[in-house]
Order: C-alpha cells, then structure tokens, then sequence
C-alpha cells in the first residue's frame, strides 16, 4: 500500500487517439485515460485509486487506458511484447483481472489488454473468475495474503477469521494465498485455490471437511460453515456440506 497523500484531480482534456475524445482522471503524475462521453468519471476515479492503493500507480507517469463494452470493463496496460513469454507475469496479470472485477468495477466483467506505447492492443487477457464468481468483493491484506470478504460479512467476523487464520498457520507471511469469506442466510462460506497436484488428492477432500468444523466451532460459535477448494480460476472444484454443532 501506499503511504504517500496525493491529492487526484478529475479534468476533461481531449486527446487525438483514433479520433477519440478522451477525458482523464489524474493521481499526483499517474492517469487512468477513458472515453469522454461514456459517463465514466466514477470509474476511473475507483480505478486510479485502488492502482495508487495497490502501488501500480507510483507517481512517475503512469498511464492507463479504460474502456466499457456493454458490460465489460477493459484496463489497458501499456507492455513490452517481450512480456508475452513471461509466464509469472500474465499470470499477475490474470489475478489482476479478479480484483479490478470485484474491488473496482462491482462485480462486471474486466478483462485486461496488453497495450503497445499508443495504447494499440496486442494481448488480451480475459476476467480469470467464472461468472459465478463475478460480483463485487472487498480484498483485506492479511499478513502478505488476499482475503476477499462480501457486503454480508460483519466487520467483527472478519477480524475473528483473519486473526484465527494467521494464529492457524494457514496464512503465514508473504505467501500470496487466496481465500474468500461470504455468509448466506444458512452458513459461512470460507473458499480458497489449491494447487493443482492438491485437486487430484482425495486427502484434501477430508482436510475440508475438517477445516469447515475448526471454523465453525473456533471462529463462529459452532454457526454452519462450508468449505470450498477452489482451481486457479476460482471454480470451486469440492464443496462441503454446512458442518457445525
């Protein structure tokens, strides 16, 4: 996160780009560029903010593009082709998808362009969350991992869980882990992405099913909790049932 104040101002300029007119949004020296009559000054706004917050956005001159098809929100990120053999970072690049989706764009669709200097598209890296999962989300930083938590939680709930989930081991410093935490009427819903080599471990399947009952009875007063592992792409591959007292 960044530390720094900057105070961002919303102005309208146009720009010659395809013949576009376009407006910008400006964090200290960083723009988030988007189409002037479309009526998206909110969204860039929550853009440039949440790539100041993240530390994308480091007040040198950074530029990104924005664009809405129908329901779909594009972030235009400028790139070296180069970047095209680099599997780490499209693999950034593809998270990044879930939390523009969830923590910037409540919850629409977001895909993410691989852009050349003039914003020319040359890689399109499409949202990583099955539909299911494209809703708005709020990320928490918890000891170097993402916890993703809905409108529904409670403030006191979550700071229960992500104190019992470093006091458990389960997040340990930097490690990157991703889990989610939502309540339907009838239970705690805890989800969180296991690697590959985990989903064909049958293992993994009693691991949640006991995990489910330690959330239940030491974070939530024996209330019903499901756990669900989840692939990279956040599709739950196992789900339990409620278990609880």
């Amino acid at each position: 996160m960044m530390k720094f104040v900057i105070i961002s101002v919303l102005s309208l300029v146009f720009i010659a780009c395809g013949g576009e007119k376009l407006s910008k949004y400006t964090v200290g020296e960083d723009t988030v560029w988007y189409p002037a009559e479309r009526k998206l000054d909110a969204d860039a706004e929550r853009l440039g903010l949440f790539l100041r917050d993240d530390g994308y956005f480091d007040n040198t001159g950074m530029e990104v593009k924005m664009l809405r098809i129908a329901d779909t929100f594009i972030v235009m990120l400028r790139a070296d082709t180069a970047a095209l053999s680099d599997a780490d970072y499209l693999a950034l690049c593809r998270d990044y998808t879930a939390a523009l989706c969830r923590e910037v764009f409540a919850g629409k669709t977001t895909d993410i362009w691989l852009c050349h200097e003039d914003f020319e598209m040359f890689h399109k890296v499409p949202c990583i969350l099955p539909v299911a999962q494209r809703k708005p989300l709020n990320g928490l930083n918890v000891n170097g991992n993402l916890l993703y938590f809905s409108p529904a939680v409670e403030e006191e709930e979550l700071k229960v869980l992500s104190d019992f989930l470093i006091r458990d081991s389960f997040f340990t410093q930097d490690e990157g882990i991703l889990a989610e935490f939502d309540r339907t009427p009838d239970r705690r819903l805890f989800r969180f992405v296991i690697s590959e080599a985990a989903m064909s471990d049958p293992e993994y399947r009693t691991i949640a099913l006991a995990y489910a009952q330690r959330l239940s009875d030491s974070c939530f007063a024996g209330a019903p909790v499901s756990v669900h592992l989840c692939d990279r792409n956040l599709q739950s591959v196992y789900e339990t049932d409620a278990i609880g007292k």
